[in-house]
C-alpha cells in the first residue's frame, strides 16, 4: 500500500472514531443514532402489520373474517362499501337514503387499497397508512403513523345527507346528527398507543363537516414506532336498533368496544347481539 493510501486509511478512520466517540459523549448510541437516519424511509407494507397486530384486543373483529373487505358489505340494514381507491372514501348506506362518505386521511397521497393484515384492507402512504376494518357494527378506520416526521392531524372529511350535522353529544363524543336533532352515527371516543403500547395523547376536534384526530405522537422523545390510532364509527342502523332498546350514547359505545356476541350478550342482552349481528 502507498504512502498515501496508508495516510488517507488512517483519517478516515480517525474521523469514524471521533464520530463514534461524539455520539456517546451526547449519549447517543450508534444503534439510536442509525435509527435517527432512517426516520425518512418510506412507510412499508411490514410496518402496517406490525402496527395493526400492536393493537391487540383494541383491533375490531372482521365481519368477513380473513377474506379481503374492499368492496361492498351487507350488514343488517345497510351496506359498507371499501373502495380500492382510497379517494372515493368509505360509504355507509342505510337504505333509506341516508348515505355517509368518509374520506380518508391523505387519500392523494395514499396507494390503493391492500391487504396487508387478514380482513383489513390498507392504504400506504409515505410516512402514514389508513386501515379499514369492516365489523359487525360498523367500521374501524386505522392509522400507522410512521416516524416523527409524520403528520399529526388526520381528517376525516364527511359528506352528509341533507339536513345532517356533525357536533358533539352531551357526553363530549363526536356524532352525526339527523334533522330531528337525534343521532344517526355515533363515534367511539379516541385512543392511540405506540409500538410499546404505551398510550400517546390523542383527541377529536370538529371544524365544519370535518372531524379531526390530532395524534401528539411528537410530544414524548420516548414514543417508539410505528404508532396506532383509531375512531370507531358505529353504523346508523346499529346505532337505531340500540337505541329501540333503551340504550344510551355511552353503552352504545361501550358495546363497540366489547365487539364479541359473547361479551356484548353478557353486558346487554340477546336483544343488543341482535342488533348487531342480527341473530
Amino acid at each position: 500500500m502507498k504512502a498515501g493510501s496508508k495516510l488517507n486509511t488512517t483519517r478516515m478512520l480517525a474521523a469514524t472514531t471521533a464520530a463514534a466517540l461524539g455520539l456517546t459523549f451526547l449519549g447517543i448510541g450508534p444503534a439510536a443514532w442509525a435509527d435517527s437516519q432512517q426516520t425518512d424511509a418510506p412507510l412499508t407494507s411490514s410496518t402496517v402489520a406490525e402496527s395493526i397486530d400492536s393493537a391487540g384486543d383494541l383491533l375490531a373483529v372482521p365481519a368477513a373474517g380473513d377474506a379481503s373487505p374492499v368492496g361492498t358489505t351487507s350488514q343488517g340494514d345497510g351496506t359498507i362499501t371499501v373502495p380500492s381507491d382510497p379517494s372515493r372514501g368509505i360509504i355507509l348506506d342505510a337504505n333509506e337514503s341516508e348515505q355517509l362518505r368518509i374520506g380518508l386521511p391523505n387519500a392523494d397521497e395514499s396507494g390503493p387499497a391492500q391487504v396487508v393484515e387478514p380482513g383489513v384492507a390498507s392504504y400506504l402512504g409515505d410516512q402514514s397508512a389508513s386501515s379499514v376494518v369492516v365489523a359487525d357494527y360498523g367500521v374501524q378506520m386505522l392509522t400507522t403513523i410512521a416516524s416523527p416526521d409524520a403528520p399529526t392531524r388526520y381528517d376525516y372529511q364527511l359528506t352528509l345527507a341533507e339536513g345532517q350535522r356533525l357536533g358533539l353529544t352531551d357526553e363530549g363524543l363526536p356524532a352525526i346528527f339527523g334533522t330531528d336533532g337525534s343521532v344517526d352515527v355515533a363515534v367511539a371516543a379516541p385512543w392511540a398507543q405506540d409500538a410499546n403500547g404505551a398510550a400517546v395523547p390523542t383527541h377529536y376536534e370538529i371544524t365544519g363537516d370535518t372531524l379531526t384526530q390530532v395524534v401528539d405522537h411528537t410530544a414524548s422523545a420516548n414514543t417508539a414506532y410505528p404508532v396506532t390510532a383509531d375512531p370507531i364509527w358505529i353504523a346508523p342502523w346499529v346505532f337505531k336498533c340500540l337505541l329501540g332498546l333503551g340504550l344510551k350514547g355511552p353503552d352504545i359505545v361501550r358495546i363497540a368496544q366489547l365487539g364479541t356476541p359473547a361479551a356484548i350478550g353478557a353486558a346487554f342482552g340477546r336483544a343488543a347481539v341482535a342488533c348487531i349481528f342480527g341473530k
